[in-house]
């Protein structure tokens, strides 16, 4: 029995651990000098009034989120070793692609996990030679609450 204990409590660490792993990323990063890093809590997020930006209504989704983190960088050397880092992890993580776009030298990708509690996560990648751009939305927002917010 304690054998079987010590084994769950294992397994849930372990997996505590692998979904963190792309925040692990975030945090590495998120104070070197040539990159630009944002955090929005659940607080904050909560506090933000009705949005409505053109045709896409964010009524009521502030709530399902729990935080958004944006990593921004203009250095080619230091793009391309969180780029390589956050690609190991992504396919570490299984996470689903949902868009992949190429237009000339700008690639973005959108992918998708969700955790056995509900929770999505929505990674946002947007890569130029020179630039990458990141954005992780953690919540429980699912697809079909996306396609509510266009009316």
């Amino acid at each position: 029995m304690k054998r079987l204990y010590i084994l769950s409590i294992l397994f849930i660490l372990a997996v505590v651990s692998v979904n963190a792993q792309v925040s692990k990323v975030f945090e590495q990063y998120a104070d070197s000098r040539s990159v630009t890093s944002v955090y929005i809590s659940s607080t904050m997020l909560r506090m933000i009034p009705e949005v409505k930006a053109g045709d896409v209504e964010l009524k009521g989704m502030t709530d399902k989120l729990n935080f958004i983190r944006v990593l921004t960088t203009e250095s080619p050397s230091l793009a391309g070793k969180i780029y390589d880092e956050l690609a190991a992890q992504i396919k570490k993580d299984n996470y689903d692609i949902l868009i992949s776009a190429n237009d000339g030298g700008e690639k973005a990708n959108i992918y998708m996990k969700t955790d056995s509690k509900g929770v999505n996560e929505y990674l946002i990648v947007a890569r130029e030679s020179r630039e990458l751009s990141i954005v992780l939305i953690n919540g429980t927002i699912t697809p079909a609450d996306v396609q509510k917010m266009k009316k």
